[in-house]
């Protein structure tokens, strides 16, 4: 668990970068997505050690469930769409649902990529 938090002290960080950023322009979207896969690929050994340690660390699982929560919660202070993710009405229900998908699938994707073979292109 511990090398999980170290590993998520300098991860998390990045997937909240885009707060900072012009998150308007596609471009810098585009930019930031590419940063997060070209990250998970460099760390693709963490991605391995990450799912043993599901398997045998219930904490573990836990704690990677309250990710997603964290990062829309924090994104609500700097983007409007997160921010309307918040609150207890249909609206921001199904926005915060939208917004867990898109980070979910973010994550899966970032997961997918960083443990097919290397190839050296995308």
């Amino acid at each position: 668990m511990e090398y999980f938090e170290r590993q998520n002290d300098i991860s998390l960080p990045l997937w909240l970068r885009i707060g900072d950023q012009d998150f308007t322009d596609p471009a810098v979207v585009i930019a930031w997505i590419t940063m997060l896969f070209d990250f998970n690929e460099a760390k693709r050994l963490s991605l391995r050690t990450f799912v043993e340690m599901g398997t045998v660390e219930p904490q573990f699982i836990d704690r990677v469930k309250e990710l997603i929560p964290g990062i829309i919660q924090q994104l609500g202070d700097k983007i409007p769409a997160f921010a309307a993710a918040r609150g207890k009405g249909p609206t921001a229900r199904r926005r915060w649902v939208n917004a867990w998908l898109f980070f979910y699938h973010l994550r899966e994707q970032c997961s997918m990529n960083a443990s097919r073979p290397s190839s050296g292109t995308r």
